[in-house]
């Protein structure tokens, strides 16, 4: 009654704002920088979620969630500082960056009586709400390239990002943890074979507020392919996690309903061995 006896009509104004400069160093080393001014404005299951349920704006994570219609957009004040060096068999660019984030929206502890007692009577009783924080984001992206030879080559990139409140000494909730993947292609002027290796570290850097769980590391084998019929016809093929291993993704969704394989608040699985053909045509 009282969601609805509210006023729900909200009018957001966002702005961004994006400098790019870059500056040659020599003439195969460049110079990179980014400033940027982004917003984000409140979904409409973050703003309007009346009652606390398992709406979760995709987060699938078990927890029943109550909405604010009140929340003010997300401010974030970016900063990227990098370097592109580049030779005809080499390539690297790495790249630094922050986020300094005023009114980041993440789930909280609910304090409304009501709503903790509608929610434990739904099975949970520590809902959240989703609310105003002070945030922080900062870490490292590296791509490279290396030709080995005329047919053989290397490529990768590494990820790697922190997120922390500003307001308390909690860390952000649901941050991927650092990942390299590498990839060993051979290269034909018409077709090319690939295999990937995928390395994820375990995430221990959790947000306690949100009794979010720690996930182990792992490592997975990706095959790819690729074959040109003309210039407007390929087809792509791959086979992906090729050993079936079982593994948590960080990212990944907790089970909510009764099954035999997994039990109820357990992470799903991420995806098990599957292959796909994709054919692509362009005129």
């Amino acid at each position: 009654q009282r969601f609805n006896d509210a006023d729900r009509d909200q009018t957001e104004h966002l702005v961004d704002l994006a400098f790019n400069l870059t500056r040659k160093l020599s003439s195969d080393l460049d110079l990179q920088m980014g400033v940027a001014r982004k917003q984000r404005a409140p979904s409409y299951q973050e703003r309007y979620l009346w009652g606390p349920f398992q709406s979760t704006s995709g987060l699938a994570d078990g927890n029943n969630y109550l909405g604010d219609i009140n929340l003010d957009p997300e401010t974030a004040y970016q900063f990227e500082l990098g370097l592109d060096w580049h030779q005809p068999d080499f390539a690297l660019s790495p790249r630094i960056f922050y986020h300094h984030i005023n009114d980041y929206i993440q789930g909280v502890a609910a304090t409304d009586p009501l709503a903790i007692a509608a929610s434990t009577m739904m099975g949970d009783s520590t809902p959240l709400q989703f609310s105003n924080v002070d945030a922080q984001l900062y870490g490292v992206d590296t791509s490279w390239f290396a030709a080995l030879n005329d047919h053989l080559q290397l490529d990768g990139t590494i990820s790697y990002v922190r997120g922390e409140r500003r307001d308390t000494s909690d860390n952000l909730y649901r941050i991927a943890p650092l990942t390299a993947r590498t990839q060993l292609s051979y290269v034909e002027l018409d077709w090319q074979l690939g295999v990937e290796l995928v390395n994820v570290a375990a995430q221990s850097k959790v947000s306690a507020e949100n009794e979010e769980a720690k996930t182990s590391g792992y490592s997975l084998i990706n095959l790819t392919g690729e074959y040109r019929f003309t210039q407007q016809l390929t087809v792509y093929a791959g086979v992906n996690n090729v050993f079936d291993r079982r593994y948590d993704d960080h990212l990944g969704g907790y089970n909510r309903v009764i099954n035999p394989d997994i039990a109820i608040g357990d992470r799903i699985p991420g995806v098990g061995r599957n292959a796909y053909v994709t054919l692509s045509m362009s005129w």
